[in-house]
């Protein structure tokens, strides 16, 4: 735990057959999509890196809302709803 490497991974347990009989299918139409990504701003900000020796900058993307300007948590498959932090 010191380390920072990792000791363990566990992956999930599912087999090829299985991920070859999946049916993928889309939850929200192309255009319930393509209104969500309306209501979508893309933000570029700075983010300062501090360590012991020297401070760096660099961009970073995130996405909010266009309305409330609030961060995009995730956006529902099922409906398109955008969820943001409150």
């Amino acid at each position: 735990m010191t380390t920072g490497f990792i000791e363990f991974l566990m992956g999930p347990r599912i087999t090829i057959a299985n991920l070859k009989a999946y049916k993928r299918r889309s939850l929200i139409t192309k255009e319930q999509f393509q209104s969500t990504l309306k209501n979508i701003d893309i933000i570029l900000k700075w983010a300062h890196e501090y360590d012991e020796v020297e401070t760096s900058e660099k961009f970073i993307y995130s996405l909010a809302e266009k309305k409330s300007q609030k961060k995009i948590a995730c956006i529902n498959a099922e409906t398109g709803e955008i969820i943001c932090y409150s």
